[in-house]
């Protein structure tokens, strides 16, 4: 009789369409591995990619290959670095928030709901703390006031409403603008829409 671990197990690689039953340890680790590819490929392709590395693993397995790991994770970390910005972009926006080009709102979109978001925000506005000759002073009054000050910087920013940074950096960086391609896109749609609708009635 299957454990409730292995049913479920089996129920999502039942709806990929591919295997009929992965053993949970197995599908722990593929799981694991498949985590070096972008959240945003894994909720388009993951259950696809999954049930085709548990298929072609070997019967019985409980665990990845080594080759089939190094493979997974060179893809995922291939897919990852194809669709990162360009270093001067990364640093505007990791160092200055400034907003990200239209092209890469998807990776920024993934950047902000990941779990360690806050602290990447954190290190990259800490710099301009760092550069302060008074944190490297020989005056420990001084520095101990300045490193008090990096630990409010980093409370603040890692634990203080860390769900409201993300609602505003979505806001900044992924959500469109008035006057933008992609929202006079939709405002087009809504109107053809709209007419078509209108129209129907009559």
């Amino acid at each position: 009789m299957a454990t409730s671990g292995e049913s479920s197990v089996r129920g999502e690689a039942s709806a990929g369409g591919a295997v009929d039953f992965v053993e949970p340890d197995l599908a722990r680790s593929i799981r694991s591995r498949m985590r070096a590819y972008p959240r945003r490929w894994r909720a388009a392709r993951g259950e696809e990619m999954f049930g085709l590395v548990a298929d072609l693993a070997r019967p019985g397995a409980r665990r990845l290959s080594a080759r089939a790991s190094i493979d997974l994770l060179h893809g995922g970390w291939a897919t990852r670095w194809r669709e990162h910005p360009p270093l001067h972009n990364w640093l505007l926006y990791r160092m200055f928030d400034k907003r990200i080009p239209v092209a890469y709102r998807a990776w920024a979109l993934d950047d902000i709901d990941g779990y360690w978001f806050p602290m990447r925000c954190f290190i990259g506005s800490i710099w301009i703390v760092l550069v302060n000759p008074f944190l490297w002073s020989r005056d420990l009054q001084a520095v101990r006031g300045w490193w008090g000050f990096v630990a409010v910087i980093f409370v603040g920013t890692v634990f203080i409403m860390p769900e409201t940074r993300r609602r505003t950096a979505r806001l900044k960086h992924v959500a469109a603008r008035p006057g933008s391609w992609s929202s006079r896109v939709r405002w087009s749609r809504r109107t053809v829409l709209g007419t078509a609708r209108r129209r129907g009635r009559r």
